[in-house]
């Protein structure tokens, strides 16, 4: 028993890093692009993100295992997996939430003396990110439900390890009713964080 629900909280804490650390990078990398498109207006830039949300992420699992799963550790891999496949949805997620900021503010800011740089960085995006949080969240889930897909890494995470404890003691209905309870309490945990931190900021400012 006590083997078994050691197991299980592995698995829950590699869905947990993935979840997170696939959503990090995915909001830098994906903030980064969308601010590089806006400051150079080229539609190459966009380009790798077309791609990413033109093609399945269990695709990308799979290209990133056979090029690189010789060279770097499993985890890392679907890490940085999920986080480029994050980025090309968080980078769309950000341009328009850019769209329902008013640019006039952007424009006064450089009529005062700050760079386009300063005026999209300082003014617009904060702006963009707080009115973007219910779409990040819907990302957060996103890939939550999506890290059941790690198994072609050759990574445990929360379901493949229910599966395995549901059928070593054929309990599977039981075990799986729990793992989506704990799904649903991760989500839902993120939503009153992410709220939260929204509300702090508002009261900031």
């Amino acid at each position: 028993m006590a083997r078994d629900i050691q197991t299980f909280l592995q698995g829950l804490t590699t869905t947990v890093i993935l979840t997170v650390g696939g959503c990090a990078i995915g909001f830098g990398c994906g903030t980064a692009l969308a601010l590089l498109w806006l400051l150079l207006r080229k539609k190459g830039i966009l380009l790798v993100s077309d791609i990413l949300r033109g093609t399945p992420i269990l695709l990308q699992a799979m290209l990133a295992k056979m090029l690189l799963g010789n060279y770097i550790p499993a985890l890392l891999l679907a890490i940085i997996v999920f986080g480029i496949n994050s980025m090309a949805y968080s980078s769309q997620i950000i341009l328009s939430a850019v769209n329902g900021v008013s640019l006039g503010q952007k424009n006064v800011a450089m009529d005062l003396g700050a760079s386009e740089y300063e005026a999209y960085t300082q003014i617009v995006l904060p702006q963009a990110v707080k009115n973007a949080i219910p779409a990040l969240l819907n990302e957060f889930n996103s890939l939550l439900k999506e890290s059941a897909i790690v198994g072609i890494i050759d990574i445990q995470d929360l379901l493949s390890v229910a599966e395995t404890l549901g059928k070593r003691r054929g309990q599977q209905l039981s075990i799986l009713i729990i793992v989506g309870a704990v799904y649903f309490a991760i989500s839902y945990s993120a939503k009153i964080v992410i709220e939260k931190m929204a509300k702090s900021k508002t009261n900031l400012t």
